[in-house]
């Protein structure tokens, strides 16, 4: 069998976007044999609500919790320890963890990369792989019933970490994380970029890493079309209505609107006249669903 269509998850901000509950849609909607994390390590979060209860992942990818192939790609940066926490953690909510694997090339994180409690190693590890002086996940004896020793086949979700202002080439460098946070790292894991079906943004409207600010346009723009995003979710607009003060970025100017529906058509306008891979834009106001997709 080979490899008939990818789909990618990816964040166009720098945090929170919420890209648990887009996973959880898709997996409602389309079938997928195989989902795959293509970078990182377990600094960031997915959150997955299921049957009311939140479940939280670091760097195993979601499809465990719905029965899927789960695997950790050659670009992300695994830390045995918090690994297996999480593997022992997900069989004692009575999830199959031997749907778990990481390929045989992924880089580990050893005591050596990790300089304080705060300090996940991750970039000290990214030091080590491209001095080609890396430890490897095959070489490593407690990771040998994890070792994705297959191919790819059917079809693919892969799950980003982190946003796309926090990407080594495009972020704000150096305040940026030591991985690839853009979708096309995901061929990493072994597919050429004409696989790619769909490729589904998200942007939290409050997104902004350093100060709470309103959505930044030029910054969106920007990020989708680098990205090639087809797709488009922006959550929390429910927020806007707490608040009753309905604006955007754009021209580097705030843009105030006369209501919250005003705003979204401005938005929505805006990123059709200015995004042409663009083929659906969604508002999302539920932390928990997106119905749409």
């Amino acid at each position: 069998m080979e490899i008939q269509n990818v789909d990618i998850c990816c964040g166009l901000g720098t945090i929170d976007e919420e890209k648990g509950k887009l996973i959880t849609e898709l997996f409602k909607k389309k079938k997928y044999d195989f989902v795959c994390r293509w970078s990182g390590g377990s600094s960031g979060e997915n959150t997955i609500n299921i049957n009311g209860l939140k479940y939280h992942t670091h760097i195993i990818p979601s499809g465990v919790f719905y029965g899927i192939k789960s695997i950790i790609g050659p670009d992300c940066y695994v830390n045995c320890k918090d690994f297996l926490q999480e593997i022992k953690f997900l069989k004692k909510k009575g999830f199959d963890t031997s749907l778990v694997k990481i390929f045989p090339n992924t880089h580990i994180i050893t005591n050596n990369d990790i300089k304080n409690k705060y300090n996940k190693g991750i970039s000290s590890c990214a030091k080590d792989k491209f001095y080609l002086n890396g430890i490897l996940s095959k070489d490593i004896p407690e990771l040998k019933d994890y070792i994705f020793d297959k191919e790819l086949y059917g079809d693919i979700l892969c799950e980003g970490a982190q946003g796309f202002w926090l990407d080594i080439n495009q972020g704000n460098y150096p305040y940026v994380t030591s991985s690839y946070t853009l979708p096309y790292s995901a061929c990493s894991l072994g597919f050429p970029p004409q696989k790619i079906r769909s490729i589904y943004g998200l942007v939290n409207f409050f997104d902004n890493i350093y100060n709470v600010n309103w959505l930044n346009l030029d910054k969106l723009v920007s990020s989708i079309n680098i990205s090639g995003t087809t797709n488009i979710i922006i959550s929390n607009i429910n927020e806007l209505s707490k608040i009753g003060v309905y604006k955007y970025i754009w021209g580097e100017k705030n843009i105030e609107c006369l209501s919250i529906v005003d705003l979204m058509n401005c938005i929505k306008n805006l990123i059709i006249d200015n995004c042409f891979l663009v083929k659906q834009i969604i508002f999302s106001d539920n932390p928990e669903t997106i119905k749409e997709i």
